[in-house]
C-alpha cells in the first residue's frame, strides 16, 4: 500500500523521466564520440604531415652532403627501374596523381632505409627524390573517403 501512495504522490521515478534522461545521456555520448573521433583525425593529419617533413629535411642534409661528396647514404632505397612490378605500379599511381611523369629520379624508402639515415620510428614507407626533395608517403592517409600522399595534396583541402 505505502508504495502506491508514493507513486500516486509524485514520489517515484515516471517512465517519461527515465527516457529523458536515456535521450540525454544518448546525445551527450554521441557528441563525445564525434569529439573524439574529430581530434582522433586531427592527430592523425600531423603525424602524417610532421613524418614526411622530417623526411624532408634529412633529405636537404643529404643532398649537402652529395654536393661535398661526404655522404653514404645516396645509395639507400630502391630506385624506381629497380623496384618490384607490384610497387612499381603503386609508385606510379602516386606519382601521377600528384602530376608526376618522370619517375625515374624517384627511390622507394622502407622503414628500415629511413632507420639506416637516422630516422627512426617512422610510420610510413615513402618515395623521394633527392634532386628537388620531393617527399610522398607510399602508405597515404585517408581522410573523408579520400587518400592523400603528399604535404602539398593536404594543403590543398
Amino acid at each position: 500500500m505505502k508504495i502506491k501512495g508514493n507513486l500516486k504522490s509524485g514520489k517515484g521515478v515516471t517512465l517519461t523521466i527515465l527516457i529523458i534522461t536515456v535521450v540525454v545521456l544518448a546525445i551527450l555520448a554521441s557528441v563525445t564520440v564525434t569529439v573524439s573521433m574529430s581530434g582522433l583525425d586531427e592527430t592523425k593529419r600531423y603525424n602524417f604531415v610532421s613524418e614526411l617533413e622530417l623526411v624532408q629535411q634529412k633529405m636537404l642534409v643529404i643532398n649537402k652532403e652529395i654536393e661535398l661528396g661526404t655522404t653514404a647514404y645516396d645509395d639507400i632505397g630502391i630506385s624506381y627501374n629497380n623496384l618490384n612490378s607490384t610497387v612499381k605500379e603503386e609508385v606510379r599511381k602516386i606519382l601521377n596523381q600528384n602530376g608526376i611523369t618522370d619517375y625515374s629520379k624517384y627511390t622507394y624508402m622502407s622503414k628500415s632505409d629511413l632507420e639506416k639515415i637516422g630516422l627512426k620510428n617512422m610510420e610510413q614507407d615513402v618515395i623521394i627524390s633527392y634532386g628537388n626533395l620531393d617527399v610522398y608517403s607510399y602508405n597515404g592517409i585517408k581522410i573523408d573517403g579520400k587518400m592523400y600522399y603528399s604535404i602539398e595534396e593536404l594543403n590543398n583541402i
